[in-house]
């Protein structure tokens, strides 16, 4: 059976194709035509996300293809606008339209108390008000501040009694020089290896 003659839908160029190939579906002269034609449209196996929310984001509308992609676009909860592709929606790598990237202390939603655990075992705190880069501090020397009514010199150690780092309670804080506090270790580790 010969080429059949016709004509492509996008740029209008007649050209001849096999009859088979118009039974596959070859009805574009080149594959760019095709590649062109394409572009814009929907993915034909998206499914509808309308209405659907993934985290801080609520799909209002479809917002064509990119690359392949099914685009929506979203309403965040703080107001904002963006559009995300299907499969980052539903694999939750996309929750907000960028609003929690900009969220600090307890607005952020990993906060955690704003206690931190330093690599020596000890518990840190915010300090309030703090504008600095030193926005957290020693949480047994604030306490051992309190303790004795004014800020401690550089060359004081608090000592827990109980060796316990993270155990600030005050009865179990004693404020030491840095001699008296290597002495009283030292009695201590000969006490218990004897």
């Amino acid at each position: 059976m010969p080429k059949i003659d016709t004509q492509c839908p996008r740029c209008g160029v007649s050209f001849q194709v096999w009859p088979y190939r118009l039974r596959q579906g070859q009805v574009f002269c080149s594959r760019l035509c095709a590649r062109l034609a394409r572009r814009g449209t929907m993915a034909p196996n998206r499914g509808d996300l309308v209405g659907e929310e993934f985290g801080m984001l609520t799909v209002i509308a479809e917002h064509g293809t990119r690359r392949g992609h099914a685009m929506w676009l979203c309403r965040c909860k703080c107001g904002g606008r963006t559009v995300v592709s299907t499969g980052r929606l539903r694999s939750n790598a996309v929750q907000s339209c960028g609003c929690l990237q900009h969220r600090r202390g307890e607005d952020h939603p990993n906060w955690r108390t704003g206690v931190h655990i330093t690599q020596d075992g000890y518990r840190e705190v915010p300090v309030p008000g703090s504008t600095d880069s030193h926005r957290y501090r020693a949480e047994h020397r604030f306490v051992a501040e309190r303790m004795v009514g004014r800020t401690l010199h550089p060359w004081e150690v608090v000592h827990h009694r109980n060796r316990d780092r993270q155990d600030n309670r005050p009865e179990n804080l004693q404020v030491l020089s840095r001699r008296d506090h290597a002495a009283l270790h030292a009695r201590e580790d000969r006490a218990c290896s004897n």
